[in-house]
């Protein structure tokens, strides 16, 4: 466990983060476009759950940490006493990190459209999500490599963190609204969407991207929302807080 401080916040990063090579292994980006991947990763992560805290001690929260681990990160915030962090307020702490990614990505993308980090970029690049990584690693051009990394990453994982499941940002939001309507059995009816969309995403991963290592990870997901609906602690930790 490595920790540091960005400011007044606490910053956990657990060894498993380095279990992020296995996703690249196989990509052909060289050492260096590896170590580059896992920096960019980092930033792009660490700004999604920045965000989170920024928001949550806006909405009369206490940060008390934030930890980056091989799923990705959490950020663990407690309500102060009597600060009333309602329905409301933890709905806009959730939608904080995914709001940041898109923005941090979007304004990359602008930034190649408008020539900022040179023509072939700008010619290469025509949608957001198609940066070729692996394009710039054999060029060996680690500057537009970089810039693709935290385009790609941060729009990744923000529209990931907006689907409903496991835990994610898009699952306690929807656990959120359905909990206001059904006080009950709100965050099951969230779990159970959460089983169906993790397993739909898993079957689309082998069919289509042939990654059963995705597959895999998708699947813990479901797992995670099987086990609240038992309630029962989630078998591979809280993914989101």
């Amino acid at each position: 466990m490595f920790e540091f401080k960005l400011g007044s916040f606490p910053i956990r990063l657990h060894w498993s983060y380095l279990l992020l090579i296995i996703l690249v292994l196989g990509a052909g980006f060289g050492a260096i476009g590896i170590l580059i991947w896992l920096i960019a990763v980092l930033v792009a992560i660490l700004i999604h759950e920045l965000a989170h805290g920024v928001m949550a001690r806006r909405k009369g929260a206490l940060l008390d940490h934030v930890m980056l681990y091989g799923l990705g990160g959490v950020t663990v915030w407690n309500e102060r006493y009597g600060s009333g962090v309602n329905w409301k307020n933890r709905i806009w702490i959730a939608a904080a990190g995914p709001v940041a990614g898109l923005g941090l990505g979007l304004l990359g993308y602008g930034g190649i459209r408008l020539g900022l980090f040179g023509e072939a970029m700008q010619s290469a690049v025509n949608v957001p999500w198609s940066v070729g990584l692996r394009f710039w690693a054999i060029q060996g051009d680690w500057l537009s490599f970089t810039i693709a990394c935290l385009i790609w990453m941060s729009l990744a994982w923000a529209i990931i963190n907006l689907l409903p499941m496991g835990g994610m940002d898009g699952s306690q939001i929807l656990a959120e609204v359905l909990e206001r309507k059904d006080p009950r059995d709100g965050r099951k009816k969230a779990a159970w969407v959460g089983v169906i969309v993790a397993a739909v995403a898993a079957i689309y991963a082998v069919v289509e991207l042939r990654s059963w290592l995705i597959a895999f990870v998708f699947g813990m997901f479901a797992l995670n929302d099987y086990a609240r609906i038992n309630d029962q602690p989630p078998p591979f930790g809280n993914i989101r807080r």
